[in-house]
């Protein structure tokens, strides 16, 4: 029986070494991918958890004190101020700017939503309201666009408010169905 002494060549040995390599800056990609996946799946999360707050915030207020009036409360070109008049002499105040929506609702408590990579957000200084009345119904829809200026993804969703309520005057409403500078 003849044995084989020879060993591993310098050849071998750079082609082994090569492909582990190969594989191992494949390995650590995967890595570096699933954990920028999770940072942002927990920056959608809690993104939205803190927009479903302030809606349903808004929401309860116009609920439990009967809207009977919108109306800009002086925004200028980088903040938007929206006032809610309520029927028992009450107000709230939305207030949406590049860093920040706040409300401060008909109790004084402040509801406040940081934007958290506030340098890429865009917010528009003016929105639109859609406001039906029928004989005895009153209902109003309006919308804050919030944007990601600089990629594909988009990790926010508009702020959409709703009302339905009881009969209103019109008067309390701009006629122009928008807010802000427009």
């Amino acid at each position: 029986m003849i044995q084989n002494n020879k060993g591993i060549t310098l050849m071998e040995l750079l082609i082994s070494i090569a492909l582990t390599s190969i594989v191992i800056v494949f390995l650590f990609r995967l890595l570096v991918d699933l954990r920028v996946t999770y940072i942002n799946d927990n920056f959608d999360k809690n993104n939205q958890q803190k927009r479903a707050i302030i809606i349903k915030t808004v929401e309860t207020d116009f609920i439990e004190n009967t809207l009977i009036g919108l109306n800009d409360n002086g925004s200028t070109n980088d903040n938007l101020k929206i006032n809610f008049t309520y029927e028992n002499n009450k107000s709230g105040i939305l207030e949406v700017n590049s860093k920040s929506i706040s409300y401060l609702d008909s109790n004084n408590n402040r509801e406040v939503w940081k934007l958290e990579d506030e340098e890429f957000f865009y917010i528009p200084t003016c929105i639109n309201y859609k406001m039906y009345q029928t004989d005895n119904n009153f209902y109003l829809k309006f919308s804050i666009e919030v944007n990601k200026t600089n990629s594909d993804n988009n990790y926010f969703d508009d702020l959409e408010f709703n009302y339905v309520g009881g009969k209103v005057n019109r008067e309390n409403f701009k006629s122009s169905s928008s807010l802000g500078v427009c």
